[in-house]
């Protein structure tokens, strides 16, 4: 039998990010997260805060997008889309709940 220690592979995980994070940014092409969130919920603002705490910690950039919770689906769809047109943005995470009436 096999135990696994979740802590342990958790901080495996982390350490080759950060390196994967680093041999990106020395190529001159540093890594970069976009979060766009357009709620006021506060369990969804911890996850953002907490995004960017492990973004940091691996030497990523990251930026959060906060459209605010009376965005509409279609400045939310703009948003995604002129950021996955971005070449400097490696990763976007659209956080939820979104606001309703889309």
């Amino acid at each position: 039998m096999t135990v696994l220690s979740g802590r342990e592979l958790a901080a495996g995980i982390r350490s080759g990010t950060a390196s994967a994070a680093a041999a990106v940014a020395a190529s001159g092409h540093p890594a970069r997260l976009s979060v766009v969130t357009a709620t006021d919920d506060e369990a969804s603002a911890w996850y953002v805060r907490s995004l960017a705490s492990a973004a940091a910690k691996a030497g990523i950039g990251c930026e959060v997008e906060d459209l605010g919770p009376g965005a509409a689906a279609d400045g939310i769809a703009a948003q995604l889309s002129a950021l996955s047109a971005d070449p400097t943005v490696a990763g976007i995470i659209l956080t939820t709940p979104l606001p309703g009436g889309g």
